[in-house]
């Protein structure tokens, strides 16, 4: 085999080389990226579940804070008919 032969497939063995150690390379790093990600995603499942349960009781505090505007409401309109004497018991009428 001539010494060009050798060159060439030496290079050909040198390229496949360097493409398996950078495949290698990357794929070690997304590996630890992966593994990196599932150790947050574990972490914070007891944040999800926390933000879902406060969302719920946001939610039932917005109902209560309507109720008891609605209230307020009637109790202003009963108030404003006293003051102008819009019927009632205080008529005088």
């Amino acid at each position: 085999m001539p010494p060009a032969a050798w060159i060439a497939l030496c290079g050909l063995f040198f390229a496949i080389a360097v493409q398996g150690a950078a495949f290698a390379y990357m794929l070690g790093r997304q590996a630890e990226r992966i593994a990196v990600l599932e150790r947050e995603n574990k972490r914070d499942a007891g944040v999800s579940e926390s933000v879902a349960r406060l969302d719920e009781r946001l939610k039932h505090t917005t109902e209560q804070l309507e109720r008891f505007d609605r209230g307020l409401q009637g109790v202003n309109r009963q108030l404003a008919n006293l003051a102008t004497g819009k019927g009632g018991v205080f008529s005088s009428e």
